[in-house]
């Protein structure tokens, strides 16, 4: 049932686009405005699994479950989090962070070719893909507009924030 729910939030992503996240002095581009990246072949499935096997949420025990899958243009991968209600925001974005470079380093297994991820960047994959990032609460799963994380990554150094 929860993978069913996080599927559902991912086409939500996926059918309502953008950012969520607070006006910034620039704004971010949507993803669709942003530069058409050039795909590589990834099995997003495999990583996922590998995500899910090896315990990417054994450390932050708020966290109830995530999807990561790509989207059906092929150039964009979507990324959902279900976190407790009483999750604290600082480590829910510490969570996400990681989780999105943790693709990254799954990702070039695949592909030796990929940049991985450092301090100033998710990586070499979100060069050649887009990404939707929504992470909510457990109560706000159905509203948008209350997520926590609601945001597009259109490229390695464009971190998401919280809303």
């Amino acid at each position: 049932m929860k993978r069913f729910l996080i599927i559902g939030i991912a086409l939500m992503l996926a059918a309502c686009g953008g950012s969520g996240g607070k006006a910034k002095a620039t704004p971010m581009p949507a993803p669709t405005e942003a530069p058409t990246p050039t795909p590589i072949p990834i099995d997003f499935e495999k990583c996922y699994q590998k995500m899910k096997d090896e315990g990417s949420t054994v450390l932050y025990d708020f966290v109830q479950d995530f999807y990561v899958g790509l989207g059906d243009d092929g150039k964009t991968i979507n990324i959902t989090v279900i976190v407790d209600d009483d999750a604290d925001t600082s480590k829910v974005l510490e969570y996400t962070h990681m989780l999105i470079k943790e693709l990254n380093m799954y990702a070039a297994e695949q592909d030796g070719s990929l940049e991985a991820a450092s301090s100033d960047s998710y990586g070499g994959l979100y060069k050649r893909y887009r990404a939707l990032v929504g992470v909510s609460t457990e109560s706000n799963k159905d509203d948008s507009d209350k997520w926590l994380i609601y945001d597009a990554i259109t490229n390695p150094s464009q971190f998401v924030e919280l809303k």
